[in-house]
């Protein structure tokens, strides 16, 4: 419980809930909830730290929103870190009101919760993160970011109109994607095929493309676009790395040379997309079902890549089968996937073969596809993908919670 004021502390609903429930709160909303029969009350302080659910969670306070005058004592903002491996560590105050020394001391965040907007009564703002966001988040410097509408609902009365809005969604994300310290790492199809193409990549510093006013970034609003985006001037895309790839192919003409090579790159494009579902799962979803990541990354490996028992779970693994047969049927045209020259199917082919390759470890992935492996080594060796792999830039992390398995 951040506050003790009516909206964060509803009463008639913590009266239905069962009063045994451990609560964390500010000090004066610990009071709040200790009239309200709850027995296991801890009252947090700014700076302290709790540790709840059998030690798996700590929860510390920071110096939150000011509710009343200069003089009283702030309310609380909370860190949430998960103890065990590849936790997740969490900042959340709902008015985007903070001490900044507070907020110092916390460090990189995973998640960020915050309100983008401001709303303003009689020009005093109860929420603050139309201004304040800009201070925030350089801060904490967050990979994904939560945004928190807490205005999204209908009001009536004498105060509704006097509560103002500002600022928008839109807002912070321009602030975001201007700002190079809080862009993300990722859309690295496009930038492979950007150098496959010889156009220069956009950079975390927003360097354009050549003829266009594009830009390569990752948002990290998971409530409007958690994907890569790509814009230059045909498009902006941000549906998706396929998206992206089947325009760029198409703009640089690396999408076959025949109606059966379109074909074939599309086969490969889908493949790689029915693959990169699954992975999505296994990078992001076992924390969500509780299930330790090494057992996850076992039956992933033996669901998805080994060619002796993917074919036969019944879950759809045999992707890598058949990419690597189209590699092999292709040996004797110069071993690509498509074709005599590199295409969007290759960029694509290569970005998820190097994915499991650190994922996994080369040696076990090359054991289920000598071929693949091969082909990742052709690739990486092409002139100017081997430039832009040499050249300074983003890491390419296996996933937010993975393991990073150098791709040697």
């Amino acid at each position: 419980m951040s506050q003790a004021v009516d909206d964060h502390c509803h009463r008639p609903t913590l009266e239905r809930l069962p009063k045994s429930l451990p609560v964390v709160a500010s000090p004066a909303a610990a009071k709040a909830a200790e009239k309200l029969g709850f027995t296991s009350v801890q009252s947090v302080a700014h700076g302290e730290e709790v540790t709840v659910c059998g030690g798996r969670l700590r929860v510390r306070a920071t110096a939150g929103a000011l509710v009343g005058p200069p003089w009283s004592t702030r309310e609380n903002g909370y860190v949430l870190s998960e103890t065990v491996p590849g936790g997740i560590k969490l900042y959340y105050e709902p008015h985007c009101d903070f001490k900044s020394g507070s907020v110092e001391e916390v460090g990189q965040v995973d998640v960020v919760v915050t309100p983008p907007t401001s709303q303003v009564v009689l020009g005093f703002p109860l929420v603050k993160g139309a201004t304040e966001n800009s201070k925030l988040l350089p801060s904490l410097r967050p990979k994904v970011i939560i945004p928190l509408f807490n205005a999204s609902f209908p009001q009536s009365g004498p105060l509704a109109n006097l509560i103002k809005e500002q600022g928008s969604l839109e807002e912070l994300e321009a602030f975001l994607a201007d700002t190079p310290e809080l862009r993300g790492c990722r859309g690295e199809s496009v930038r492979l095929t950007l150098a496959l193409a010889g156009v220069d990549s956009p950079t975390q510093e927003g360097a354009a493309e050549p003829g266009g006013s594009g830009g390569c970034w990752e948002s990290p609003f998971v409530a409007s676009s958690s994907c890569p985006l790509y814009e230059d001037e045909h498009v902006q895309v941000a549906d998706g790395a396929s998206a992206a790839a089947r325009h760029l192919g198409r703009k640089y003409n690396l999408y076959g040379s025949t109606l059966r090579e379109n074909a074939l790159v599309d086969f490969v494009l889908d493949a790689v997309d029915d693959i990169r579902r699954k992975y999505l799962v296994l990078a992001y979803g076992w924390q969500l079902l509780g299930v330790v990541k090494e057992a996850a990354k076992d039956v992933y490996f033996r669901d998805v890549i080994n060619p002796a028992t993917s074919d036969q779970t019944q879950q759809g693994g045999t992707d890598f089968q058949r990419l690597s047969k189209l590699i092999s049927d292709n040996s004797s045209r110069q071993g690509w996937a498509v074709g005599e020259t590199p295409s969007i199917a290759d960029v694509m082919l290569y970005d998820i073969v190097d994915l499991h390759c650190r994922m996994f470890g080369c040696k076990a992935f090359s054991q289920a596809y000598p071929d693949l492996m091969a082909f990742r080594g052709r690739f990486a060796a092409l002139p100017r993908i081997h430039a832009y792999l040499e050249a300074e830039g983003c890491s390419r992390d296996v996933s937010t919670y993975g393991d990073t398995v150098p791709g040697t």
